[in-house]
Parts: structure tokens; C-alpha cells; sequence
């Protein structure tokens, strides 16, 4: 009678399974054999596996240890054997247009780690790296013989060599002669910088993968941009003073966009960009020297920015230019999304500078309808674009951001005839209702399905939606007076805020996350912050006096409102005051430097503060100061 023990978690099963394996066909065959299954980035051909454990001397040793082959190889039927008892274990999939082995099961994966790849994982990765590298193809590998073996041989050395009848593994897999036609060996090109930056050969790494150019090119042509920037960036993660590579990966960024879109001009990309850097770097020269002997037209000077600069991509598409009024940053900064001239949201990944996906705003839509305004929400969930001259009637669509959903696409019930410039128009949304204004002539309401709701009572230079969606801020035009509309109700507020004087748009800054108003008066140097209650329909009011702080010479050109709401910047042409509005009183003043300010009167400045308010940005006309 035997006593039988059950193992208590899904890992030791899986380990009492390897054990088996190891008993059955031999303890070292099986662990090599499955180390190898394991540590490959997406799993291994049945040929590759055969291959690897043939250039495998410790395997070979214990399968021929009373044997010497003819061929120095491991016999396939070994790896049938294996692979058939763990069949239900193992899967076939895709990967690299091959088809390769890998673990069903994360638990198998795990397991398989931990018992065949970490005590010798430098090692496995270092025999894959060799395979896909092409080291041992048609060259005889030396390997020991052991004692038997050198007796039944009459040997008076064990030193031996032998030719283990790999493949090769060239970068381009040529299908007849034509350029055109060529195959790209992917499992190459995946597999070994992986394989080489587990092995942590770095030398051998940049060499033959991240500072050769032939290996780039073809990458790039055969996987994109994003490929490459991906095998710089893991590297430089485990090799942080590898300080080129940040060179190297900002030239590859900043260029991606036309990269995408012609990729054989590598070449003269690399050299513009990072000529001026050859010199002291052995290896920038040496990927600079090899762009030289490829190319027929190159610079020979720097043409492109200097990466590591201010500039870190540089995005394109087909259907743009753009301008910055119909660009916005979007899901907490990882999507930048733009309007095209072809009525698309043409949406990139900010991390990799590629184009997601491309939302045709007006599908079906027979008619002249261009879209030239993009508006955002002010809880920032939601997209507006309108055609602001009206060209086949008041055309409208709105997106939202965060569903990836059109909501609305259709006519407006109301035409403007004369907008003017395209500025006088300005549009908004809430999930239910649209709001359009016409700069000091008219505004009015609409539903989400285009039907008019109410037309608002005078005329307003601004309009501002509050946070929750439930009421309207207007400035009016005849006089200095702020009103308010309910679009619950449809109806105007009975209060209204009465101005110290006309204010300028750009002097009004609204909250995004609070129903709160902040203006600045340019006469009497007044800080006026106005609360809406909207529960009431009712307004609080504050007054904070700036005189001491911007003597009234001083013309002010805008005012904004950091992203925590609890900064405000009151810009100048030759100061911004950061005026912080929790403790009433100013944070701090930042001069301009006095080269920078123009002899002419300012005509444009504007200013801005990262969300960490670290970081001040001021544009004045032609130039960009940045602050710390």
C-alpha cells in the first residue's frame, strides 16, 4: 500500500507535472527544451527549438554521452516526444508570420520561469540571441568530447568542431531580386534586441541592432516607427547611462511622423539631425558614417532641431494644417486630437505619435459643410465643431471624447448670415443642449436634435457654460453687466452682476471645475471673482484691489486660470503676477527679461502653467519664455 500526496496550489501541480517530464525524458533535455519555450519574447517554431537546442553543447553532451552522431544535432524525435506529452498544455499561435509554440496558461509561464529560466536566464537569452543572430550559421562550433567519446575515437584531444546545420538569419529574407518584393526576417527583428538586452549584452545590442543602420532600416520599414522607439526605450530603462540613446530616440520621435510616411529617408533623418553630435560620440559617428556611405544626397551640416531640445515629436497627417484653436490635449493627456479640413478628429496616442483612429464628423452629409471651429466642453468631455460661415445651412457636430460617440451630426433649426470673422462665432455643448453666440449681435439655444429652445435676451461678447451644464454666464455687449441663463429652466436669471466698466474677453477667466467667474478691470485695477449659486439662481461677489501690484500705466493683456484653479495669471507685456486666489495675495511675480519685450506696442501675450505648477509658459508675439 502507497501513500499518495496532493499538492495544495495550481504551481505545484504544474511542478509535479515538470518533474514527470524530467523523469521520463531525461532531466536536462526537458528543462533546456522548456527554458527556451519560456524565455522567447512570443514563443519558438518547432525548428527553431530544434535549432537552439543543436547549438545547445550542455543538451548535446548528455544525449550523446555513449554516442557520437554523424551530425551534431538534436534528434527530432526527442522534441516530438516532449511536445506530444505536453500538448494539452502547450498552444499554436501567430506570431512574426510564424507559427510558434507557447504556454496555454499564465500559471505554466510562471511556473516554467521560476523552475527552468532563473537560475539561468543570462545564458537562455544569450543561446537565442546567438541563434537569431546568425552566429553559428555555416561555421563550426566548438564543443568538448568526453572521455568515452575520446577512447571509442582515439582521440588525444577532446577539443572538437562541428557545423550544427543552422539557418541563417539575414535582416531581409529577399523574394526574388526586386527591392519591392523583399521579406523582412521579423523573427529577427523582434526577437533579437529582446534577446540581447536579456542577455545584457549591450555592446553586442548596439552594434547590430539600435546604431546599425541596415538593421533600423528594416525594422522601421517592417514595424513601424514605434518598434524601434520601443527597443530604445526598454534599453535605456535598464542601462540609464546609456546617455545616447536619448539622442538617437529623439531624432527617431521628432521625425516620426514623415518617417512613417517615407521610411527610406533614414538615412538623411539621422544624419541632419544628429550630425553635430558625431564627433565626440563614437557610436553616433559611427551610425552617421554608415548613413554617408548608404545614401546619394545627404546635409552637410545639421538641417533638422537638435534633439534632446524642447521639440520631442513632430506630428503630421494628410488632411491638415491645423491651428491651435482646433487642437486639444484630451483623457488626461494621452490623446492630441485635431480638426482636418475634411471634417475628421484625426486622434494621436501621445506616447508613440501614431494616428489611433480618424472620426469622420459628418458621414453621409451631402453638402459644402467645412467645419473650421472646434470647441471643448468645459468639464472637457465633450467636442463642438461648426461651420462658422454657414456655408449649407448651421452645420454642427458633436463628439464625445470619452465614449469615442458622435452625439449629435446634423442642421442647426437657426442660420447666421453674417458671423463676420470666424472669431465672432462662438459655439458650445452640454450632453443636452447647444449653445451658439454671434459676437455682440445674437445667441441662442438648441436641443440635440437641432430643434430651437430659446433665443437669449441682448446680445453678448462671451458666453461661459459652468461646469455642471446647468446655466449660462453671458457678458453682455451694451453695457458692463454679466447675465445668466438657466438651460434647465430656459429661463434668465432675475439677477444680474453689474461691471465696473466693459470688459475684454481676454480678460475674463472662467472655471472648468468651479461655477466660478474671474475678471480683471483694466481702469480701476480690480480683481472681481463672481460665485454662481445655481441651486438659488443667485451670485457672491468678491473684490480684491491689484493697483500696488500693477501700477495702472500698465496695460493688462490676459488673464488665466491654472488647472487647479487656485493660481491666477494676470499678464503684461513686461510682468505676469501670479495672484493666488486661496490666500487672496500675490504667489509670485515673474519679470519678463527686458531683450524680450518688443519696441512696438504688444499686440498678442499669453500665458499658461503646467498642471504640477512647475513650469510657466508666456508667449509674447514671436517668442516663448519659459519659467521655472
Amino acid at each position: 500500500m502507497s501513500e499518495t500526496a496532493l499538492s495544495t496550489t495550481v504551481q505545484e501541480v504544474i511542478h509535479d507535472l515538470f518533474k514527470r517530464l524530467e523523469v521520463k525524458h531525461d532531466q536536462v533535455f526537458v528543462s533546456h527544451a522548456l527554458a527556451y519555450i519560456t524565455a522567447s519574447m512570443s514563443g519558438l517554431s518547432e525548428s527553431e527549438l530544434e535549432d537552439v537546442l543543436s547549438l545547445d553543447d550542455v543538451v548535446l553532451e548528455d544525449v550523446f554521452q555513449y554516442h557520437v552522431p554523424l551530425v551534431r544535432r538534436i534528434p527530432q524525435v526527442l522534441i516530438i516526444r516532449v511536445l506530444h506529452d505536453i500538448s494539452q498544455y502547450i498552444v499554436t499561435r501567430e506570431a512574426d508570420n510564424t507559427r510558434v509554440l507557447c504556454w496555454y496558461h499564465r500559471h505554466f509561464t510562471e511556473t516554467a520561469r521560476e523552475r527552468f529560466v532563473s537560475a539561468l536566464e543570462v545564458s537562455t537569452h544569450k543561446h537565442l540571441a546567438d541563434y537569431f543572430l546568425g552566429k553559428w550559421h555555416a561555421t563550426e562550433k566548438p564543443f568538448t568530447y568526453n572521455s568515452y567519446q575520446m577512447q571509442k575515437l582515439g582521440l588525444s584531444s577532446p577539443e572538437g568542431k562541428a557545423d550544427r546545420l543552422v539557418p541563417p538569419q539575414p535582416i531581409i529574407l529577399r523574394d526574388g531580386d526586386s527591392q519591392e518584393r523583399a521579406k523582412f526576417n521579423l523573427r529577427k527583428l523582434n526577437n533579437l534586441p529582446w534577446h540581447l538586452l536579456h542577455a545584457e549584452d549591450i555592446v553586442t545590442m548596439k552594434n547590430t541592432c539600435l546604431f546599425n543602420l541596415d538593421f533600423l532600416q528594416a525594422k522601421l520599414q517592417a514595424c513601424g516607427v514605434q518598434s524601434v522607439l520601443s527597443d530604445l526605450q526598454e534599453t535605456q530603462e535598464r542601462y540609464p547611462d546609456e546617455s545616447l540613446m536619448t539622442y538617437l530616440r529623439s531624432a527617431l520621435s521628432e521625425a516620426g511622423a514623415s518617417l512613417t510616411r517615407h521610411p527610406t529617408t533614414l538615412s538623411v533623418e539621422l544624419a541632419g539631425r544628429l550630425l553635430h553630435l558625431a564627433k565626440p560620440n563614437e557610436d553616433i559617428a559611427l551610425l552617421v558614417e554608415q548613413c554617408y556611405l548608404q545614401a546619394t544626397l545627404l546635409p552637410v551640416t545639421t538641417t533638422y532641431p537638435t534633439p534632446g531640445g524642447a521639440l520631442t515629436q513632430s506630428l503630421e497627417h494628410r488632411n491638415l494644417p491645423i491651428t491651435d484653436k482646433n487642437l486639444f490635449v484630451v483623457n488626461r493627456g494621452r490623446h492630441l486630437l485635431a480638426l482636418s479640413k475634411t471634417n475628421e478628429l484625426i486622434v494621436w496616442d501621445r506616447a508613440s505619435g501614431d494616428v489611433e483612429r480618424e472620426v469622420c464628423l459628418w458621414e453621409g452629409h451631402d453638402d459644402n459643410t467645412k467645419f473650421n471651429i472646434l470647441k471643448q466642453s468645459t468639464d472637457r468631455e465633450l467636442l463642438v465643431a461648426a461651420d462658422a460661415f454657414q456655408r449649407s445651412g448651421n452645420s454642427v457636430a458633436v463628439y464625445n471624447v470619452k465614449t469615442d460617440e458622435i452625439i449629435f451630426a446634423g442642421k442647426l433649426e437657426k442660420t447666421y448670415k453674417s458671423v463676420g470673422f470666424i472669431d465672432n462665432f462662438s459655439i458650445c455643448a452640454t450632453n443636452k443642449h447647444i449653445v451658439i453666440n454671434v459676437k455682440d449681435k445674437e445667441g441662442d439655444v438648441f436641443d440635440m436634435e437641432g430643434h430651437h429652445l430659446h433665443k437669449f435676451a441682448a446680445p453678448a461678447s462671451s458666453i461661459y457654460i459652468t461646469p455642471s451644464g446647468q446655466t449660462v454666464a453671458l457678458l453682455l455687449s451694451d453695457k458692463p453687466e454679466l447675465a445668466f441663463f438657466s438651460l434647465e429652466r430656459l429661463a434668465h436669471w432675475s439677477e444680474t452682476v453689474l461691471l465696473p466698466e466693459h470688459i475684454d474677453d481676454d480678460l475674463v477667466a472662467k472655471g472648468k471645475h468651479l461655477p466660478k467667474i474671474y475678471i480683471v478691470c483694466q481702469t480701476t485695477r480690480k480683481l472681481e471673482t463672481i460665485t454662481l449659486n445655481e441651486e438659488s439662481d443667485s451670485t457672491g461677489r468678491e473684490t480684491e484691489h491689484l493697483e500696488k501690484y500693477m501700477p495702472s500705466a500698465t496695460q493688462i493683456k490676459s488673464v488665466r486660470l491654472s488647472d487647479d484653479e487656485r493660481s491666477l495669471l494676470i499678464s503684461s507685456p513686461d510682468q505676469v503676477l501670479m495672484w493666488d486666489l486661496v490666500q487672496a495675495n500675490v504667489h509670485r511675480t515673474f519679470v519678463i527679461p527686458a531683450e524680450a519685450i518688443p519696441e512696438h506696442k504688444v499686440q498678442t501675450l499669453n500665458s499658461a502653467i503646467d498642471p504640477s505648477c512647475k513650469t510657466l509658459a508666456v508667449a509674447l508675439e514671436d517668442k516663448l519664455i519659459v519659467f521655472k
